[in-house]
């Protein structure tokens, strides 16, 4: 008993926060990607902001089967809001981003869980990411993927963070406690995630990135990342 105790307790508790608007369709995949992590205890955050199709259903009808899942609804207030109302329910000592619309290698979190605890001086651990599905990828935005891909070395990210966001934000873990203290997201007129980067770089926290692709990371036409002037 006591060692089936030490073995749990040695295993890396991580928050997931996900915030959601109108995602049903992609829902139920995203979050059995967090089910099936193998190697970490996992808490799902989901926070439902205001979606009108269904989202809110469909996460309390997972959440019934997903002990580990924790459904927050609130009216609509964007994602900044949805995400610093998932970092104050956390209860784990780290925190993965993670998308209602993307999906999660199996490994995904223990691998950045480990990485975290034996890096202390890193304050953000991203991984590799696949863009799909292909047919609404375009090639520049395959550039920024090579481009983001490339980065993995502390020094690599911090000799180009003032390019571009050097980490995609769902493949993104940190520790609660640090993110607090920097202030959590904030509503600006450019990306909340950079923003975020920046004043981790710039309070001199490491930024790094597993060399494997551990995220899934989806494709929309309507992408703010193609139609946001920011």
């Amino acid at each position: 008993m006591a060692s089936a105790e030490a073995e749990t307790l040695a295993i890396p508790a991580v928050s997931v926060v996900m915030p959601v608007f109108n995602a049903r369709e992609t829902l139920e995949r995203a979050v059995l990607s967090i089910r099936r992590q193998r190697g970490v205890q996992v808490e799902l955050i989901c926070v439902d902001d205001g979606s009108t199709d269904g989202s809110l259903v469909l996460l309390r009808e997972l959440a019934a089967s997903f002990p580990g899942m924790r459904v927050i609804a609130q009216p609509h207030q964007g994602i900044v809001a949805a995400l610093n109302k998932g970092l104050e329910a956390a209860r784990h000592p780290l925190i993965a981003r993670m998308d209602a619309d993307d999906v999660a290698h199996p490994e995904r979190l223990a691998r950045q869980a480990a990485f975290l605890l034996k890096h202390p001086a890193v304050g953000v651990v991203g991984t590799r990411v696949r863009s799909f599905p292909k047919q609404v990828v375009s090639e520049a935005f395959y550039t920024y993927e090579a481009w983001s891909n490339s980065l993995v070395d502390p020094a690599d990210i911090a000799r180009e963070i003032y390019v571009e966001s050097p980490i995609v934000h769902p493949s993104a873990m940190y520790r609660r406690d640090e993110v607090l203290k920097l202030g959590g997201y904030r509503d600006i007129p450019w990306p909340e995630d950079y923003d975020l980067w920046l004043r981790y770089h710039q309070a001199g926290f490491k930024l790094a990135k597993l060399p494997r692709v551990l995220l899934g990371w989806r494709m929309y036409p309507e992408r703010l990342s193609f139609r946001d002037s920011r």
